[in-house]
């Protein structure tokens, strides 16, 4: 009896998965095609993992993806990576705009500007979460596509692409997010990999080698600040000199309820009007990062307090980068718990005050920080 009612369970399982997947592998799916033979040992050495396109309704899904693929391809030690941000940061001094998708022209463009052997682009398709039905918990799906390019020679040598989902015969249990994004990664990679030698690499290197290194050193040493751009209130230009002098400020307006982690309609319209002045900071200042920094006051949820203060920064970072088109590798999200009240704990008002975000700026340590 109990042996039919675990086999009635699994058949309802994926049963499930295929009406939900019914166009993919019901767990998950890898395709890789090498185009011509792949480069010999030292042809191919140094990569640059290019800025992906983003399919999804999660904008920091292609700057995840991103790092995660740098961390394979380190860790794989066939090749040297220079990483997605700091493509970016090369590219911003070369007076390069990265708009729209990067398709193959513009791929192997960017490859000869960087001076790199290879670049990978491509795209994610899918990153959140899907329902197998009303009455089942969603669970995580990630799906992405990469074509490793040679810039030298003009070809592709190789393209894949990989689908996962978090999905468990039980229904009991589900992989995080991030877990399903670094599995679908390692699978993506695996083929490519395993065609190139592992060997010896100067790590310590600029993966653009000497000339390029010095070129970009050159132009940190006196970065450009420009003025804001943007017409700001009376009100916004306020708090961007507060942030510029002071390096830190709450952000006024913006509280939770108790234990709670949603945007309130006062909270939105704060940042609404702030927004342009966040925007105004990141555009005139390029050495500046911005961390937003959630609090809780300390009668909340106590074990929780450090994941709700998390969830109350992500929330308001996820709002000025949708709404506003930051960058979001510019803006760091982090919990304080309870641990720094600006106000005391004993009253309903106290609270409340404590229950808040702040933004603090922090100053790149880069050669040209100043």
């Amino acid at each position: 009896m109990r042996r039919s009612r675990i086999q009635t369970l699994i058949l309802m399982a994926l049963l499930g998965c295929a009406v939900v997947f019914a166009d993919t592998a019901c767990f998950h799916k890898v395709r890789s095609s090498f185009l011509g033979q792949p480069p010999g040992d030292g042809e191919l050495t140094c990569i640059a993992i290019l800025p992906f396109n983003n399919a999804t309704d999660y904008p920091e899904a292609r700057d995840i993806f991103a790092e995660l693929m740098a961390v394979e391809l380190y860790r794989s030690r066939r090749f040297m990576v220079l990483e997605s941000s700091e493509v970016g940061r090369i590219l911003e001094w070369q007076g390069i705009a990265l708009d729209g998708s990067i398709d193959l022209e513009s791929a192997r463009r960017i490859g000869g500007v960087l001076g790199v052997d290879g670049v990978v682009f491509g795209s994610v398709s899918e990153y959140g979460f899907k329902n197998l039905s009303s009455k089942a918990r969603a669970i995580p799906v990630a799906g992405i596509q990469a074509t490793l390019l040679d810039v030298k020679k003009g070809g592709v040598i190789w393209t894949g692409e990989a689908w996962e989902n978090g999905f468990d015969l039980s229904l009991s249990h589900r992989m995080p997010m991030n877990e399903v994004a670094q599995l679908v990664t390692k699978r993506l990679l695996r083929p490519l990999i395993l065609v190139f030698p592992e060997r010896e690499l100067e790590y310590r290197k600029a993966c653009w080698g000497e000339a390029g290194m010095i070129t970009i050193a050159k132009k940190l040493e006196k970065p450009p600040v420009q003025k804001p751009t943007i017409n700001l209130s009376i009100q916004q230009k306020e708090f961007f000199d507060l942030i510029i002098k002071s390096k830190s400020s709450v952000l006024k307006g913006v509280t939770f309820k108790p234990g709670g982690v949603t945007l309130t309609p006062v909270s939105i319209a704060s940042l609404q009007t702030l927004g342009p002045a966040f925007k105004a900071i990141l555009n005139s200042y390029p050495t500046i990062t911005l961390r937003i920094e959630g609090h809780c006051d300390a009668m909340e949820s106590g074990d929780r307090n450090q994941e709700i203060s998390l969830k109350r920064a992500e929330r308001a970072k996820e709002f000025l980068v949708r709404n506003f088109s930051l960058p979001p590798g510019r803006i760091e999200a982090v919990g304080a718990g309870s641990a720094r009240p600006i106000m005391p704990n004993t009253t309903a008002r106290g609270r409340e005050k404590n229950r808040r975000v702040e933004v603090h700026a922090i100053i790149s340590q880069s050669p040209g920080a100043q």
